[in-house]
């Protein structure tokens, strides 16, 4: 875990806040990202019960868990750029949708948290991590895998790079058990997303 830019969790998201909407799934670089994504979020619910509670942080215009609520998931999605709920909420009418800073709201009880390409974004992580985990029985991740410190890549929105290990590490930092993990390339970038669960001892 190397620090890429020095910010504060209000200047984070005042940076987010500025960016224009993108809607991924309709960008034929990121589309592979986002439907791999979807596979790791419905296997992780393959140890839920159905109807569970998915928490998505920074769903952006809800790319990916957008579409589980549709299907009988309760799905609520927290995103801080305002222009991008407005969008989210248009195509996915069932999803609720808050526009608030990650690190300013807590919901419970999630069944699923979703992280995927927000880590990178925040000043603190680990923190959030062991939140949002910690209250989750199972967890989607995903990030940039060895980003170069000096990258602009993401328009210099990045303010961490994570390595393999940390996409590891972030499960047992949440309690949980790593389950299945996938590096892949996208774009100029190396993608790593992971799905884990939490083990209820008998």
């Amino acid at each position: 875990m190397r620090e890429m830019k020095i910010r504060s969790a209000a200047e984070g998201a005042r940076y987010h806040r500025d960016v224009g909407p993108r809607i991924y799934s309709d960008c034929p670089v990121q589309r592979p990202r986002i439907e791999r994504s979807r596979e790791f979020v419905a296997k992780a619910l393959g140890h839920l019960s159905p109807g569970s509670r998915i928490v998505e942080l920074g769903c952006g215009t809800a790319d990916i868990t957008g579409p589980f609520s549709e299907k009988g998931w309760i799905v609520t999605g927290i995103e801080c750029n305002e222009k991008s709920v407005a969008i989210a909420r248009e195509r996915f009418p069932k999803m609720f949708l808050y526009n608030e800073e990650i690190g300013s709201i807590r919901i419970a009880p999630a069944d699923l948290v979703v992280m995927c390409e927000v880590l990178e974004h925040l000043a603190d992580p680990k923190a959030e991590v062991r939140h949002w985990l910690g209250i989750a029985n199972a967890a989607v991740i995903s990030h940039p895998i060895d980003e170069p410190l000096d990258s602009e890549l993401s328009a210099g929105e990045h303010q961490w790079s994570f390595s393999e290990h940390d996409l590891e590490e972030w499960f047992e930092l949440g309690g949980m058990k790593l389950k299945e993990q996938l590096i892949f390339p996208m774009g100029s970038y190396r993608i790593g997303l992971a799905y884990g669960v939490r083990e209820v001892s008998t």
